[in-house]
């Protein structure tokens, strides 16, 4: 009732604070901790020595888990996790095979048996993590297996449930122990909720800890050259980020309205560059700004008192600048998921790291930070009217500071997230990422091995000698769509093309379209200009099952159908595309089929965005609910435009398999045309 009563108190109040948050926390981990210790007794009543094994470990877990809880300092240490971890999977996987006793499970029954075995390979598993960083993401294959091992145990349990049910005659038995089964997986949804709630609480360092202040170690004459030249930078950064927050504004409402009169809900590929770039360039402003605040951290170590203001005034400024501006960027894109994700994607290239966004959400809300912001405020509050007397800075310089901080002040007071929702919103993400982590690993799984079988082993019917000769026809930028018959993947792609490649060419190619020297091509010329697998040349670049890779022309085009298209653009056209080529290569496959993300990428995706406001591949099609490009609507497109001046393609060839004859043969264009409508049936030939 004391649980209850707190949260509805935290949902009156519409703030959980952290005192509130503390106390329902450990208000529940005491009321499920009771309700387990509950369960082992009765499930263990005649077997004490598993009774006091169980008690240990519940003992263990709820002690370090009060720490989490009550000891702010304790979230960072991946001991005390590792240590509640191992202990809360011991307890839980002990009562979990005790409940499976009591219902019976352990008969020579297989599907019985199964339960336990399967609770305990999850139970393993999930222990393993703690040999790893505890608080970061684990390997998808072995979330995978894990997620199988863990779905198992579950349909297991219920089954074995079932049976025992069906198999007593006691209702009052059927009713106790089934109360307990239910008891057992309402702990583990409190128990999985109890890592999330720890997890995503945990208070982030300090900027001061992650950039120490060298304050104490200069000269006085150094310092004072370092605050003057530190004040031009605090000026050119504060202009910079505010003009960038009102160009992300400004970008949010534009794309808005084309979001409105194109009938569309997901952003172009030049779209997500334009955002992705200005939130880059936000982060650098953002950057520059934190370093000038961990430097000035330390200003009370600085002796002289005019010196020492100085310092507090050009570190607070640039803190109170960054958080105005962050919360400005969070507020802008807090209720836009479409945005968020955009800014949430990894991008190596420009060093962002994944879920930033998320990372600035959680500061600008952070209960600490505006709490030692406020504080910092009081201080300025006190000793302004001092300062300007006594003149610390000149009546330019101390005005600009002060209004910056004064509007930087009223801007965070008057704009700030509520913290229940910033805590709710954060943990909706961090569950959704790691719900969607598992699934997505099994589904890389089975898609690539769906992707890599073959119903009937046979050699493809266009032959090397014919890919060879071809050779000659063709330019680079071309772009390759292939078939390859008896894949069991055909089954599952719409149409009958269901592969996309990219023509590159030769080195020499590189050098006459002017892009060998490009920084994107010029690192990876090594292994672009090493030989293919197949001992031929590097030729092609395409996203297969293993990612976006560089591959030979021999073994891209070594398939059942291939056509090829030539895109109507000039030598820098396709130049600048076949850079974008050469920046997303390494990436993996997406085996999500999410056009709206950049950090993975499909087939037709690497085309889609090589070509993106070069070729008009809108609106993109919705397939299972997704916005993709599938293969085969590259050659519909060449279909609907193929009479038009302006089309965006010239055909090239058609290299058509003759399953009658084992062989392919060159067709002519109206034949590719028919080809975008062929039956899936054909898969089989």
């Amino acid at each position: 009732m004391a649980t209850v009563a707190l949260l509805v108190a935290a949902v009156l109040l519409r703030s959980f604070g952290e005192i509130r948050l503390q106390l329902l926390l450990t208000f529940i981990g005491f009321g499920f901790g009771g309700t387990l210790l509950n369960l082992l007794l009765d499930c263990y009543s005649e077997n004490r020595p598993v009774v006091i094994l169980g008690s240990v470990a519940l003992g263990v877990s709820l002690t370090f888990y009060l720490l989490l809880v009550w000891g702010s300092g304790w979230r960072t240490e991946p001991t005390i996790w590792r240590i509640w971890w191992v202990s809360s999977i011991a307890t839980l996987t002990i009562t979990h095979l005790g409940v499976l006793k009591m219902m019976q499970a352990w008969r020579s029954n297989g599907i019985a048996r199964a339960a336990p075995a399967f609770s305990v390979a999850t139970a393993l598993l999930l222990a393993g993590l703690a040999a790893r960083e505890l608080l970061s993401s684990p390997g998808p294959i072995y979330l995978g297996v894990t997620a199988v091992t863990g779905v198992g145990a579950l349909v297991f349990s219920i089954l074995a449930r079932r049976r025992f049910i069906g198999d007593q005659v006691k209702p009052a038995n059927i009713w106790r122990r089934s109360k307990l089964t239910a008891l057992g997986f309402l702990f583990l949804w409190t128990f999985a909720m109890g890592y999330y709630l720890g997890h995503v609480s945990a208070p982030q360092p300090s900027h001061a800890e992650l950039f120490p202040s060298v304050l104490r170690g200069m000269s006085r004459e150094h310092l004072e050259a370092q605050i003057r030249s530190d004040l031009t930078r605090l000026k050119t950064a504060s202009e910079g980020i505010e003009d960038l927050s009102r160009k992300a504004e400004a970008f949010r409402g534009v794309r808005a309205k084309k979001f409105e009169s194109e009938n569309r809900d997901y952003y172009l590929p030049e779209e997500g560059d334009e955002i992705r770039s200005l939130f880059g360039s936000y982060l650098r402003y953002r950057t520059a700004l934190l370093r000038l605040l961990a430097t000035y951290s330390g200003f009370q170590s600085v002796r002289d008192p005019d010196t020492r203001a100085r310092c507090f005034m050009v570190g607070f400024a640039a803190a109170v600048t960054v958080f105005e501006n962050s919360l400005k960027l969070v507020n802008t894109y807090g209720d836009d998921e479409r945005a968020q994700r955009k800014l949430n994607e990894p991008e190596p290239e420009w060093g962002i790291p994944g879920n930033i966004f998320n990372t600035l959400y959680k500061s600008v809300s952070s209960s600490r930070n505006i709490n030692v912001s406020e504080e910092m405020a009081d201080y300025f509050n006190v000793h302004r009217k001092d300062w300007r007397e006594r003149a610390v800075w000149s009546e330019t310089n101390f005005t600009w500071l002060e209004q910056r901080i004064d509007r930087g002040l009223a801007s965070v007071r008057q704009h700030s997230i509520a913290p229940h929702k910033a805590w709710y919103d954060l943990l909706k993400a961090r569950v959704q990422e790691d719900v969607y982590t598992p699934v997505y690993a099994v589904q890389s799984v089975a898609s690539e091995w769906i992707g890599d079988m073959r119903i009937i082993e046979r050699k493809p019917f266009i032959s090397i000698q014919q890919i060879e000769e071809i050779e000659s026809l063709l330019k680079p930028g071309d772009i390759f769509l292939e078939r390859r018959n008896w894949f069991l993947s055909n089954a599952f792609l719409p149409g009958f093309w269901p592969h996309a490649a990219l023509y590159v060419g030769r080195m020499e190619d590189l050098r006459r379209l002017g892009i060998a020297n490009r920084p994107e091509i010029k690192g990876k010329l090594r292994e672009y200009g090493a030989k293919a697998p197949d001992g031929h040349d590097h030729t092609v670049i395409e996203a297969v099952s293993e990612g976006v890779i560089f591959n030979s022309l021999t073994h891209s085009m070594h398939a059942d159908y291939v056509a090829v298209l030539r895109p109507r653009l000039s030598d820098r056209e396709i130049g600048e595309a076949i850079v974008r080529a050469f920046s997303h290569h390494g990436k993996p496959y997406d085996f999500d089929f999410n056009f709206e993300t950049a950090d993975k990428l499909v087939c037709t995706e690497l085309v889609y965005r090589c070509y993106q406001g070069m070729l008009n591949f809108t609106p993109l099609p919705e397939v299972m609910g997704r916005k993709t490009l599938p293969a085969v609507e590259i050659a519909r497109k060449f279909v609907k435009e193929r009479s038009k001046e302006d089309r965006d393609f010239d055909f090239v060839l058609f290299l058509d398999g003759d399953a009658t004859t084992g062989h392919a043969r060159r067709q002519v264009e109206d034949e590719f045309c028919a080809s975008a409508e062929r039956s899936q049936a054909s898969f089989n030939e």
